[in-house]
């Protein structure tokens, strides 16, 4: 994302990143702290559009991409894996949310 530093888009980033991983079964204290972690890292560094992992206390790794469509940029989980045990969905996601007010790049 381009102005992820933004305080509108990483507030946007937070919240996106925080109810996927409440979604998921990570607890509402552990998907916010993540969430403000993950967003904080992204912002301060320069990794272009690549897929980012979160690492969460219950052993489960998040992985996630931000997507550009048409005129919004998209969160989405497309892989969870925990221990020995995987899941990735790369055609339709596992989840997806909505980033108003980020831009991002292709």
């Amino acid at each position: 994302m381009t102005n992820l530093p933004s305080a509108d888009c990483a507030a946007q980033m937070q919240r996106g990143l925080s109810e996927i991983l409440v979604e998921q079964g990570e607890g509402a204290d552990a998907g916010e702290s993540l969430a403000r972690q993950t967003s904080t890292a992204l912002a301060e560094s320069t990794r272009g559009p690549r897929p980012f992992l979160v690492a969460a206390p219950s052993g489960t790794d998040y992985e996630f991409f931000v997507q550009k469509k048409r005129d919004v940029c998209l969160l989405r989980l497309y892989g969870r894996y925990h221990g020995f045990v995987s899941y990735t969905n790369n055609l339709t996601y596992i989840a997806t949310r909505p980033l108003a007010g980020c831009e991002c790049s292709e």
